[in-house]
């Protein structure tokens, strides 16, 4: 399909069952994972084979910071709660970083350390 503008800003399409039907099932792609970081890959006779992968700890939320921030500014992830006692040291931090944004831990060196 062309649509010959770049104005248009939604389509709404509409298929029959039987087209639906009739077509390849992609069903089983449901149950698929995302590999976690490998150090490497190869493939013999047809399949392919990943060495070295990075240990996996699947209860974190937002630990890359992809998910965005709190629009408060408060410094916080999104999914994170901050620490009554030690999350006054808490920021986000996006001038400093080598790509995206970075959780910035600031203490004042006197005090108990920020945890």
């Amino acid at each position: 399909m062309v649509i010959n503008d770049n104005t248009m800003t939604s389509l709404e399409l509409d298929f029959s069952d039987s087209i639906l039907l009739s077509g390849t099932s992609f069903a089983d792609l449901f149950s698929q994972i995302e590999l976690p970081n490998q150090a490497g890959a190869i493939d013999y006779n047809s399949p392919l084979f990943w060495w070295g992968e990075r240990a996996e700890m699947p209860n974190w939320r937002n630990l890359t910071f992809d998910g965005g921030w709190d629009s408060s500014g408060n410094g916080r992830p999104l999914g994170w709660t901050l620490d009554p006692t030690f999350g006054a040291g808490a920021s986000r931090e996006s001038t400093d970083v080598v790509w995206g944004d970075a959780f910035r831990v600031t203490a004042d060196g006197v005090a108990a350390p920020a945890a």
